[in-house]
């Protein structure tokens, strides 16, 4: 009986091992990178620090605390899908992962049914039933970028299958680019 209890007490031990939270301090370097058509700004209003994405895919170093403080200032960021936490700096100390970062944050909910905008080009590709289902669980801001993406798509010719185009105005419930306007 002692071996069973002896037995589950180290299974606990371990298990609460596995998941001990990574501790990441304010001054933290994280790369982040703007997932946004068009140019972001934050500034932070206690430390007056700011920071600045002018194109999609730029990546900027910003402190865990500068995070923090976007998170309590100005959510729509992450709720959005604005920007995405690419992970700590490499020239950090600090052996956080993405994910530690998002708990850290409390922000994981926004990034459930994030699509890459480099991956746009696969989006392309999708069935007219693929669309309509992951169109219907985009953020309203990632729906937006989806939308000057697909226009992108349609003048340079990257998306050029009239049900495609279709489908995508049918779940995104818009107009998308044309010639003929």
């Amino acid at each position: 009986m002692s071996d069973k209890v002896m037995t589950e007490s180290t299974q606990a031990k371990s298990t609460k091992t596995a998941q001990k939270r990574v501790r990441i301090t304010d001054d933290i370097q994280i790369r982040v990178k703007s997932n946004y058509y068009g140019t972001l700004f934050f500034k932070n209003k206690r430390t007056g620090d700011s920071v600045e994405w002018k194109n999609p895919g730029e990546i900027q170093s910003v402190t865990m605390g500068d995070l923090k403080a976007m998170r309590a200032e100005q959510a729509q960021f992450f709720k959005n899908q604005w920007v995405v936490i690419l992970g700590v700096a490499e020239y950090e100390d600090c052996r956080a992962t993405c994910e530690d970062i998002f708990k850290a944050l409390t922000i994981e909910q926004f990034y459930q049914n994030y699509i890459e905008p480099t991956d746009y080009r696969i989006i392309c590709g999708w069935s007219e039933k693929e669309i309509a289902e992951r169109v219907a669980m985009l953020t309203t801001g990632a729906r937006e970028n989806l939308v000057v993406a697909l226009n992108t798509y349609i003048k340079d010719g990257t998306l050029d299958s009239l049900r495609r185009i279709r489908a995508f105005e049918e779940a995104l419930g818009c107009k998308l680019y044309s010639e003929e306007e």
